[in-house]
């Protein structure tokens, strides 16, 4: 439809009422830009893969705007409303792509939806990020500077391929409604880093870079592949409502994960993720790829508050099939992970390959204050099927869980070759004071079913449980 090729200051479209343009029904792109030279163009205002009526599809063959040959520092959209593009109905709604296609800004748009936001006109992705393209930024930290990236029939945002590093997406609103009380499903995951890429950030520790990740059909945010240097998932409301209240829940995980170094959340309240919610786990990091994950600093299962529960269907936390060097929470306080209310245990470590997880400073099955129980379903802790090496708790008190409130248990050490794990320095069935009842439902620690060779203790302080403290018991 318009094509810049190795040209500068352009402007398609504009921000006053009648400079929009349609682009649509093109056999390739809405608006392409190309070239080194193509720098500090501007896109704005208009209506690209939609009819003249805005109410169904038109779209491009390809692309509603892409940007690669190393273009550089081209804006589509801006932050106020009449330089909003309206998005919708192409194969995929922005592209970047290449090595050198840098510091380019998407945002502002409505990118798969109609007009007000409230309908999908898909897109098969709503942004492709791809081959190398680096230091782009899907929306933004300003006010007005949010996409919505709603209702496209596979990805939301997709991030792919080794050396597609540094991109930011922040501030976004990714598979909701424009009210942010409604779904407005994307098809696959809200957001997908994909086969290798590096240090990317999806949110941030600033109020204006939360994304709104819910209601999406496969998981919140998915990151896979051979990634060795952390992808960074922060800040983020990931299952609930702009609100932070209500199920939004995403069809499948929270986030998942079977990348190495990936880190979710971080220490300052700004950097915390509220995960919550969401049909499966809240955090699944599974396969021996994923080794060395950090989980630091949210909220998990819980409202925003942490005072009341919003649980994920399965675990806070499942870690499974062979993770080496995980650590749940920190030896700080600030890296502690609120989990709770979820609909089996806060944390499960599963499977003979899965070893070094650490667990240390949260605190699991109370709210955030740790005056009142928010029960996950079954235990605090659940290490089986032979995970072996995890360590919960620690020797510093910053370390110390608080495993109490829990339905069944405060830590379950389940069957054959479920060894040398070690619980210690935390408080089981307490408040967070050590001194107010807080019981689990059952024991507080059980090791059973051939678990062997563990060690409790130690400096635990285990307390007003329903059932024994300490259980070492031969079957289930």
């Amino acid at each position: 439809g318009v094509a810049i090729n190795n040209a500068g200051g352009n402007t398609v479209g504009g921000s006053n009422p009648g400079e929009g343009n349609l682009i649509s029904g093109h056999t390739v792109s809405g608006v392409a830009i190309t070239g080194s030279s193509a720098v500090a163009n501007e896109v704005m205002g208009n209506d690209i893969g939609v009819n003249a009526a805005r109410t169904v599809a038109l779209g491009n063959g390809l692309y509603g705007v892409s940007i690669g040959n190393s273009a550089t520092t081209n804006t589509i959209g801006g932050e106020t409303t009449n330089k909003r593009n309206l998005i919708s109905g192409n194969q995929v709604g922005v592209y970047l792509i290449g090595v050198g296609t840098n510091l380019n800004t998407v945002e502002g748009n409505f990118i798969g939806t109609n007009p007000n936001g409230i309908l999908p006109i898909p897109n098969l992705y709503g942004v492709q990020i791809k081959t190398g393209a680096q230091n782009n930024t899907i929306g933004g930290e300003a006010s007005g500077a949010a996409n919505l990236i709603s209702g496209n029939t596979s990805e939301g945002v997709l991030i792919q391929d080794q050396d597609t590093d540094f991109n930011v997406v922040c501030g976004n609103t990714i598979g909701l409604d424009s009210t942010g009380a409604d779904p407005l499903t994307n098809g696959g995951n809200g957001v997908e880093i994909y086969n290798g890429p590096d240090q990317n950030v999806v949110g941030g520790s600033s109020p204006g870079c939360r994304n709104i990740i819910s209601g999406n059909t496969g998981d919140g945010v998915h990151i896979t592949g051979s990634s060795t240097l952390a992808n960074v998932v922060a800040g983020n409301l990931i299952g609930l409502d702009t609100g932070g209240t209500m199920d939004m829940g995403n069809g499948q995980n929270g986030v998942y994960i079977t990348a190495s170094n990936s880190i979710v959340g971080g220490e300052s309240v700004g950097a915390r993720n509220i995960i919550s919610g969401n049909n499966q786990e809240g955090i699944l990091i599974e396969w021996s790829v994923a080794d060395a994950t950090r989980v630091i600093g949210n909220y998990i299962g819980t409202n925003e508050s942490g005072l009341g529960g919003v649980g994920n269907t399965y675990n806070g936390i499942k870690i499974l099939g062979g993770p080496t060097n995980t650590e749940i929470g920190g030896d700080t306080l600030a890296e502690g992970n609120l989990i709770s209310s979820n609909g089996n245990s806060g944390v499960r470590v599963d499977g003979s390959a899965t070893t070094g997880t650490i667990i240390s400073g949260n605190t699991i099955g109370a709210n955030a204050s740790v005056t009142a129980p928010l029960a996950n379903a079954h235990n605090g802790v659940t290490v089986i099927s032979g995970a072996h090496n995890t360590v919960i708790g620690g020797d510093l008190p910053a370390e110390r869980n608080i495993l109490s409130g829990n339905a069944y248990r405060g830590v379950t050490l389940v069957g054959p070759g479920t060894n040398y794990n070690t619980v210690k320095g935390n408080f089981i069935g307490t408040d967070g004071t050590g001194l107010g009842a807080l019981g689990n439902g059952s024991h507080g620690v059980l090791a059973v079913d051939g678990a062997n060779l563990n060690t409790i203790g130690p400096d635990n302080l285990i307390a007003f449980n329903v059932d024994d403290g300490v259980g070492v018991e031969s079957a289930l």
